[in-house]
């Protein structure tokens, strides 16, 4: 499901982007910052994406997703400043084609997962204050 619904979104922004390069005029100017913004958005809830995956009990997409869009929401600019590095790392790592390029997927995958254990650690923490106490099996 992730994957099919990334080669859709992916698709529909570059292909609105290619087909209508050469229209002009302020409607098409704004169709294309809008396109550019559902872009930006779709790659800062990627980022987050698979770290939400591993950090639930029992992984579903939908769950996933709401979690990376709360995130999004409630932190937007923790967010959006990794999202710009990454961005950043990745034009750069493109752009030189340095050994770079080959920790890249590392690198971003490293971000979102800090940045969700990080949002994930007041919660866990809560949690395990509100829990009852466990009873050992060790003989005293």
């Amino acid at each position: 499901m992730w994957g099919g619904l990334n080669l859709l979104i992916v698709g529909v922004v570059v292909g609105n982007f290619w087909l209508y390069q050469s229209a002009t005029g302020w409607l098409w100017t704004g169709l294309r910052l809008a396109w550019g913004v559902i872009a930006l958005g779709w790659f800062a809830v990627n980022l987050f994406y698979w770290p939400f995956w591993l950090a639930q009990e029992q992984p579903s997409p939908q769950l996933t997703f709401r979690n990376s869009f709360l995130f999004l929401a409630k932190r937007p600019g923790l967010a959006l400043t990794l999202m710009l590095i990454s961005a950043l790392l990745i034009v750069v790592s493109v752009l030189t084609t340095l050994p770079l390029a080959a920790a890249l997927m590392a690198w971003l995958a490293l971000v979102g997962v800090l940045a969700v254990d990080e949002a994930l650690k007041p919660i866990a923490e809560h949690a395990a204050s509100q829990a009852p106490p466990q009873q050992s099996d060790a003989l005293t």
